[in-house]
C-alpha cells in the first residue's frame, strides 16, 4: 500500500467502497490550501504532474467552459462568501 513499495504502479483501494470511507468525488474541491480540485486529467498531463494540486477552482471552471470567474458580477447575490472568494484568489 505504501508509495515506496508500489513504484510505477497504481493502487486501487477496495476499502474506499464502503460506508464511512473518505474518498472525494471527481470535480470536487479538496479541503486544502488553494482548494485544488479532484479533476480528471489526460495521460500527458499526468506524466507532467508534480502534485495532486494540478487543477484549482478557476482552472476547473475554465476547463468546464465557464467564463472567467473574475469577470462575474459579484453585486448579484451569490452563495459564495467574501472570505471564500479571497481564499480562492477571486
Amino acid at each position: 500500500m505504501t508509495k515506496a513499495r508500489r513504484k510505477n504502479r497504481i493502487f486501487i483501494d477496495p476499502f474506499r467502497n464502503e460506508r464511512g470511507s473518505t474518498a472525494i468525488a471527481p470535480c470536487s474541491p479538496r479541503a486544502r490550501s488553494g482548494a485544488p480540485v479532484a479533476w480528471p486529467v489526460t495521460w500527458p498531463e499526468l506524466a507532467k504532474a508534480v502534485s495532486a494540486a494540478l487543477v484549482d477552482v478557476p482552472e476547473a471552471l475554465r476547463r468546464a467552459g465557464w467564463p472567467d470567474p473574475r469577470a462575474w458580477h459579484w453585486d448579484v447575490r451569490q452563495s459564495i462568501t467574501v472570505g471564500a472568494r479571497r481564499a480562492l484568489g477571486l
